[in-house]
């Protein structure tokens, strides 16, 4: 396509950095991102980020192609200390619960 003419919807080109851009009607996208969100069945949100699993930026297989929170280990930090505290005072509840059944047959 020469340069300064409208792409075409669909039309496919390398970008500097060695990704492939797509033409869609709303504007050029990555390619890989379109795999991803295909196989999600939704757009990516804001804070996911799509990897090539080995690394190769041409191979497009959806297999190579994985979807990840950014900051992903402190995400999932987050959500395990959110669990251990829930968790936590579920016991303290049982325990109170415990100590009054005690009180009441011992």
């Amino acid at each position: 396509m020469p340069r300064g003419e409208a792409a075409e919807v669909g039309t496919e080109s390398p970008t500097q950095n060695g990704y492939i851009s797509v033409k869609t009607p709303t504007g050029w996208r990555f390619k890989h991102h379109i795999i991803a969100e295909e196989q999600l069945g939704r757009p990516l949100q804001e804070d996911e980020r799509v990897y090539f699993i080995d690394g190769d930026r041409n191979n497009l297989d959806p297999e190579n192609i994985e979807v990840r929170y950014s900051g992903h280990k402190s995400r999932t930090r987050k959500r395990a200390m959110t669990e251990i505290e829930s968790v936590r005072k579920q016991v303290k509840l049982l325990n109170e619960r415990l100590d009054r059944l005690e009180q009441r047959f011992l």
